[in-house]
């Protein structure tokens, strides 16, 4: 997909990704859940920072901006634990978001 994207995209267009992050307490709910038979929300990818940006940049996407973003309305207590961790581990949190460009 990461491929399709810098090829329509002009020169130097932008592209925001978002996805889950791998330091999140949701994400270590997840593994726990599947262990069990639990999870029933299907297949999921879960990237780490570092991770996301060397796949964007290996796809020709200067990455301009990064943020960890915490979730919001919805699983209040999994919010709280990542947003705690956050203070500590500034990579700590629900989802990854980029912002990119393309390089042509």
């Amino acid at each position: 997909a990461l491929s399709e994207i810098h090829r329509i995209l002009k020169p130097n267009g932008k592209i925001i990704v978002i996805s889950s992050n791998r330091y999140s307490f949701m994400y270590f709910d997840r593994l726990f859940k599947q262990l069990f038979g639990k999870w029933k929300y299907g297949y999921q990818k879960n990237w780490t920072p570092k991770s996301l940006k060397r796949k964007l940049q290996s796809k020709g996407i200067k990455v301009i901006n990064t943020e960890i973003l915490q979730g919001i309305g919805d699983f209040n207590k999994k919010n709280h634990i990542d947003s705690i961790f956050n203070k500590v581990c500034g990579h700590w949190g629900r989802y990854v978001q980029f912002v990119g460009e393309s390089i042509k």
